[in-house]
């Protein structure tokens, strides 16, 4: 069996193919930018190495979360787009899991943990069940987003005297609230930890065979353990009617029509928008039903986000569309680590403001006569992103 896998929830994604239980090719690189941007560069080159098609493919294999909104949103939609093309079936895989499964540690509980950025952590407990010829791992409770030092509190108020074995491919994330958990409690730690590196979430081989015998099966949505609002949360439920997703050429003529609509908004051309599908910034489409309801364009600017246009069709506002959208611009301005995130908004709109001031922007300055047709001064909104 033929199998692509990919990760595309941090910077550190990669792309792998295997053949059966062996991994034949396999691209992995590191950067600021979120690896949902270069993914189709990697393909590109790993198909060509090994002389492969996407349509030799018998499984596609993806990480659903947790991690970035923007990255998650991106692996998800290629995915599914590649096997409703080739008809192919999905599996559909938490990141977590992933690490867990590729512990080494021959102990019955496993406690994967990810970086979370905010100064918190994913993680779930695993347990290894016992079945004749397999190794496998089962969800104890929900995976969760804590502070490392909740992390390790609700460890050991979970887990008692039994034993445990910590899998992190960042064991710094919370080497300093073990040690001072254990300065803590000298006298109680029966529990046995190894903290030791994972492969990258694409490269386990067992989750693609495991998906394989189970048919298959896809559940279009992510995994995102953080909420708006609050210190954890558990997963989230099956995603709704509306999509998120990077804007692509074929969305060009929806966007330019609801710009039309909007006149409050800046007025760009369509090369403009152009430019955003070839790299030069970043932006997403928001589709209700079907149809495209929205879009927000940004960019990164000395590490931090500016939101250069953004707009919501008259009809489609009023009921979450465009906070979905500011959102996943966000999300991705967390990803390098930005201070905060900026825009321009005309005076006069006081709807737009309002909407920003309610999602945590704050007016911090003033920009006269900055528009034009008509001549206006243009307000200068500020919001602290959640990495800083």
């Amino acid at each position: 069996m033929l199998t692509l896998a990919l990760d595309t929830s941090s910077p550190a994604g990669s792309l792998a193919v295997l053949r059966d239980e062996k991994v034949i090719g396999t691209v992995s690189t590191w950067t600021d930018e979120i690896y949902s941007s270069r993914m189709f560069r990697h393909l590109e080159f790993l198909l060509k190495e090994l002389s492969l098609r996407l349509e030799e493919f018998d499984l596609f294999a993806v990480a659903a979360g947790p991690g970035s909104f923007t990255g998650l949103r991106v692996g998800l939609a290629a995915v599914k787009g590649w096997a409703e093309v080739y008809g192919k079936p999905i599996a559909a895989v938490s990141g977590l899991e992933a690490v867990a499964t590729q512990s080494h540690s021959g102990l019955s509980l496993v406690v994967p943990v990810l970086d979370a950025h905010r100064g918190q952590v994913y993680f779930g407990r695993y347990r290894r069940t016992a079945e004749p010829g397999e190794n496998r791992l089962a969800l104890e409770g929900e995976e969760c987003v804590m502070t490392p030092e909740e992390f390790i509190e609700s460890l050991h108020a979970q887990g008692g005297g039994s034993d445990y074995a910590i899998a992190t491919p960042a064991p710094a994330l919370i080497s300093g609230a073990v040690s001072r958990y254990e300065t803590a409690h000298a006298a109680g730690g029966r529990s046995r930890r190894s903290i030791g590196r994972a492969r990258a979430v694409c490269r386990t081989t067992r989750l693609s065979a495991r998906a394989t015998r189970r048919g298959g099966g896809f559940a279009h949505s992510r995994r995102e353990l953080r909420p708006a609002h609050g210190r954890r949360a558990p997963l989230e439920g099956a995603e709704g009617i509306l999509s998120i997703r990077p804007i692509e050429t074929h969305d060009l003529p929806f966007i330019m029509a609801i710009q039309s609509a909007c006149p409050e908004i800046a007025q760009w051309t369509k090369p403009d928008y152009a430019r955003v599908v070839e790299g030069d910034m970043t932006g997403w489409v928001a589709e209700e039903k079907g149809e495209a309801a929205g879009f927000i364009v940004a960019r990164r600017v000395a590490g931090d986000l500016e939101i250069l246009n953004f707009a919501v069709r008259p009809d489609a506002r009023n009921r979450g569309t465009g906070a979905a959208l500011l959102r996943a611009s966000l999300d991705w301005g967390a990803t390098f680590q930005g201070e905060k995130a900026f825009l321009e908004v005309r005076a006069s709109n006081l709807a737009a403001l309002r909407f920003y001031e309610h999602n945590g922007f704050e007016v911090t300055g003033r920009r006269p006569r900055y528009y034009s047709a008509p001549i206006e001064d243009a307000l200068v909104l500020t919001a602290r992103l959640a990495s800083s």
